[in-house]
């Protein structure tokens, strides 16, 4: 912190040149991409596993190109718009892809309304396909074509089997065992996991049966499909009903588990608001800076759980759309039923229904003609009268109904692929291309975190990055090698973070080595000192508020 410092000896690093000061000053993050590269080396000599550059998903979203791009010399055909799961994506811009990160990368550094291109192996096609896609602002920050890595179709392995989605938990007790492959669904084979969405999600949440094999033989469990009543962050109604909110998994130690709430519970109240919906329930403990006063309907009957107190600002648990109804929306045709927050819908023209999948699977069915339908409901209230309503159902309200997707609710591991070298060679050509793809997703993360600081809360400091590294060196699975593979991002991290250009960081001292050959006399001590002191404040700062996300994350167990 003496700028101005000075020695006559001539030994000393204020009397040698420009061009030598600039080698010591590049020592250390020099040294930080070469042990980078030598972690990268060990790793790939022993393999690393990395999601394979195979298209998994394609957004639906009309923004994102991949599904409604058609391919070079194929245009207005049909059976050539858009990518499809399974297809291979061999080469981005002409670079080879070996993984989904050369995927990812290309898009998120592509120049504004600059198309990128893809080549494509795809099934039953003699000769490779060629897409032009213009990437669109994802919802990361990052520019997007709209296409997401692959799914396997093995059973995960959960860390703690107490602590666990509803949802998995009713699976297991169908005897599904971690680890488990999904062979067939419905006795129809299956390779991909397309497959097993489009025939699950193909009936609409009515049972299909999922045959999963292991060593030790087969079970076959029964799966429903689930309609996806969000959007952007935004609940969707059918035909102007908006779910509750139902408790489908309590993190062990959190506030929800202290309060004693019970998975299978629906949130009645929620703060200040009545029957919440799925979405509105993280906005509320979100936005709430005080402790959440709770009532659930459990059982039939509302049950008050009193003030519950934040824990690390969360209050632990996982929501999805309840069988009850919160609320409606003024303008649609459930405001004709003059509905009781709380109450359901038992029946839809003399057919049974159990939950809010079966409303949507029977209007689903009804087409988009306009029409009229009997709704018979079991109102809230005390003597749980029931209630039947003739609804006119108009075009736009079967039209958006009609729009309602369909998930798959077994949780399966991501797919992945080994990805080793043979020779040292290799290796070290692998090693050179993770460093190169590492240190431009650190400059494009820094970029992004300039453009929309709310993305900040994803970054690790040093506690975040020794949790990162105990957990991983623990997972017996992926082995040292990958913690090599860790270790090897850290430091070219480091190098990277180390080279920027903030005083009293290596990259703020080149600066200024650099003015001085440019201006042929150093730059002013007073300056110095001042731009030193400057980024001691920034470095500091930006310590504090990644150690605060850091204790919150560990003690609040996100």
């Amino acid at each position: 912190l003496a700028p101005s410092a000075t020695s006559n000896d001539p030994r000393s690093y204020t009397s040698k040149p420009v061009w030598a000061r600039m080698c010591v000053i590049s020592a250390g993050v020099i040294m930080n991409i070469l042990f980078g590269m030598l972690f990268f080396i060990y790793a790939f000599m022993a393999g690393v596993w990395f999601p394979p550059a195979v298209v998994g998903t394609v957004s639906t979203k009309i923004e994102y190109p991949a599904g409604t791009t058609y391919a070079v010399g194929h245009e207005n055909e049909p059976a050539y718009k858009g990518l499809r799961p399974n297809d291979r994506i061999t080469h981005v811009n002409n670079a080879a892809a070996l993984d989904f990160t050369d995927v990812l990368l290309p898009v998120a550094l592509a120049p504004e309304n600059e198309p990128v291109e893809f080549t494509i192996e795809r099934d039953g096609e003699a000769e490779p396909l060629t897409y032009r896609m213009k990437p669109h602002m994802g919802e990361k920050g990052l520019p997007a074509v709209g296409i997401a890595p692959p799914t396997s179709l093995i059973v995960p392995k959960p860390a703690d089997m107490d602590d666990l989605p509803y949802s998995f938990q009713s699976l297991l007790d169908q005897g599904l065992q971690p680890k488990m492959k999904a062979t067939a669904v419905d006795g129809q084979a299956i390779e991909h996991h397309h497959q097993l969405v489009e025939l699950i999600t193909a009936r609409k949440g009515q049972p299909a049966q999922v045959s999963f094999e292991n060593k030790d033989g087969l079970v076959d469990v029964m799966v429903k499909a689930r309609p996806v009543l969000w959007k952007n962050d935004e609940p969707l109604d059918i035909i102007g009903i908006v779910p509750a909110a139902r408790i489908e998994w309590i993190q062990s130690g959190s506030a929800a588990e202290k309060a004693q709430m019970k998975i299978g519970d629906v949130l009645a109240k929620l703060d200040t608001k009545w029957w919440p919906s799925a979405i509105e329930v993280s906005g509320i403990v979100k936005n709430t800076g005080k402790d959440l006063p709770v009532k659930v309907l459990r059982n039939g009957k509302i049950v008050s759980l009193g003030s519950i107190k934040l824990i690390g600002g969360k209050l632990g648990i996982y929501s999805a759309p309840a069988d009850e109804i919160g609320g409606t929306v003024s303008g649609t045709p459930a405001q004709q039923l003059d509905l009781v927050p709380g109450s359901k819908i038992v029946f839809i023209n003399d057919q049974p229904v159990n939950n809010m999948a079966d409303i949507v699977r029977i209007l689903q069915l009804l087409g988009s003609e306009a029409t009229t339908v009997k709704i018979k409901t079991e109102v809230f209230v005390a003597d749980k009268r029931d209630e039947t309503h003739s609804v006119f159902l108009d075009e736009k309200a079967l039209q958006k109904v009609s729009q309602i997707g369909w998930v798959q609710p077994i949780p399966l591991e991501p797919l992945e692929q080994l990805i080793k070298a043979d020779r040292p060679i290799e290796a070290a050509y692998l090693g050179i291309r993770k460093t190169h793809q590492t240190m431009v997703s650190v400059y494009l993360t820094l970029a992004r975190l300039i453009e929309n600081p709310k993305l900040g809360k994803e970054v690790r400091g040093p506690l975040g990055i020794a949790d990162i590294g105990i957990r991983i060196a623990a997972d017996r699975e992926r082995g040292i090698t990958y913690f090599l593979f860790f270790l090897g991002l850290i430091s070219v991290n480091l190098a990277v973070i180390n080279f920027l250009p903030i005083p009293i960081v290596d990259g703020g001292h080149m600066v200024f080595l650099i003015i001085e050959k440019l201006k042929g006399s150093p730059v002013s001590a007073r300056v110095q000192e001042a731009a030193t002191y400057l980024g001691l404040a920034l470095i500091l700062c930006i310590f504090a508020v990644v150690f605060y996300l850091d204790v919150v994350r560990l003690f609040s167990g996100s």
